[in-house]
């Protein structure tokens, strides 16, 4: 664990897994890793995730983010 908060989980295979709290970031290269992550996830969260990449988050993040980003800029006007 870091001063953040974020958790570091190394495997046996090699592979890492990085926990932040918000998203869960996991060794591209080994599938071993990408299994763990995605158990390790479903626990966490539930199965609703959404997986990019090699960073896996809850399903319901994007959409906020989304949000939050239409909240900022506004309604578009042509």
């Amino acid at each position: 664990m870091d001063t953040k908060g974020t958790v570091f989980i190394r495997l046996a295979s090699g592979g890492t897994i990085r926990d932040t709290g918000k998203q869960i970031t996991y060794s591209a290269h080994d599938e071993v890793a990408r299994e763990a992550a995605l158990l390790f996830a479903q626990t966490k969260w539930g199965k609703a995730l959404r997986h990019k990449g090699n960073v896996l988050f809850p399903a319901g993040r994007l959409k906020i983010s989304l949000s939050r980003k239409l909240e900022e800029d506004g309604p578009v006007i042509e």
